[in-house]
């Protein structure tokens, strides 16, 4: 019986409720108006800093290569592609497409 009274005792010493006083000033913050929890949306600052650059014009394309004559698939890659006569390339063309 010793041991089961202790157990009660342990158990009960650890529920211990505390009720607040009434003469207790309130908690700072509980009273105030709620909080805006909405998000907040700015413009960033780069808008400020690109309008103060003066705009300037983009770099020239390079010229683009003369047209390839026909429609032989191995003569667009040996005109676009510089495969040069005889390469790996060209002999593959040529042995896949028959030109």
């Amino acid at each position: 019986m010793g041991l089961v009274a202790g157990l009660a005792a342990t158990a009960l010493t650890g529920c211990v409720s505390v009720q607040p006083r009434p003469d207790a000033p309130a908690r700072p913050g509980t009273g105030g108006p709620a909080q805006d929890l909405t998000p907040q949306t700015a413009q960033p600052p780069v808008h400020d800093s690109l309008e103060a650059v003066p705009a300037s014009e983009p770099p020239a394309s390079p010229p683009l290569p003369a047209p390839v004559a026909g429609t032989d698939v191995c003569a667009l890659g040996r005109g676009y592609g510089h495969w040069p006569a005889g390469s790996p390339q060209s002999r593959i063309c040529e042995n896949t497409y028959g030109r």
